[in-house]
């Protein structure tokens, strides 16, 4: 199911970022005469309401739509599992601390969060982006919280730590492999929101 996932979603991209160098046109070229003109064989999304190809927009703006939302995907869902695995191994007051910065982030929406931060820091493409990946953090570190502690329990791990082995190397062998496979799917779903969003 995951790697089904990752290869329509490679594909996706691959195509995205390819097919506007295949199909000729300008995507702002106008024909009023043609505005709202329904779908054809040419023109299979037809025209918009300044006779603009909407086939052509989609194709030349898919790459930076999609672009853009996978920066912040990439960098919620990492930094998301981060803050999960470091709550769930640590424990007590951390996991109290990180938790609550989490669920801090939680009561504002993704949107709102995005135009606060360009507010704040002048605007640009930077603060959007940073904040639209604040908004979808959370969900990503709280699953991987839930999901790290329940590995972390298991005996294998609990044998590694008596064997001494360095937390580094438990985290990355024995929860970090569960947790990819439980927050990758969400991580695939959550492109459409921040296009949306972006």
């Amino acid at each position: 199911m995951i790697r089904r996932m990752q290869v329509v979603s490679i594909a996706v991209l691959a195509v995205a970022a390819t097919v506007h160098l295949v199909v000729p046109g300008d995507p702002n070229a106008q024909d009023l005469l043609r505005a709202l003109e329904g779908p054809s064989l040419a023109h299979p999304f037809g025209f918009d309401h300044l006779g603009r190809d909407v086939f052509l927009r989609i194709i030349h703006g898919a790459p930076r739509s999609l672009g853009l939302s996978a920066v912040c995907v990439v960098f919620a869902y990492s930094s998301g599992i981060a803050l999960g695995m470091i709550a769930a191994y640590r424990g007590g007051l951390v996991e109290a601390v990180l938790m609550r910065f989490v669920d801090l982030l939680l009561a504002f929406p993704g949107i709102l969060l995005a135009l606060l931060l360009a507010g704040f820091l002048g605007g640009g493409a930077g603060p959007i982006l940073f904040g639209i990946s604040l908004g979808l953090m959370p969900q990503f570190a709280r699953l991987s919280r839930a999901t790290a502690g329940q590995v972390l329990a298991e005996p294998h791990v609990e044998a590694a730590e008596m064997a001494g082995f360095r937390t580094t190397a438990i985290l990355r062998r024995h929860v970090l492999p569960p947790v990819i496979r439980s927050t990758l799917p969400i991580g695939v779903l959550s492109i459409g929101g921040a296009i949306l969003s972006v």
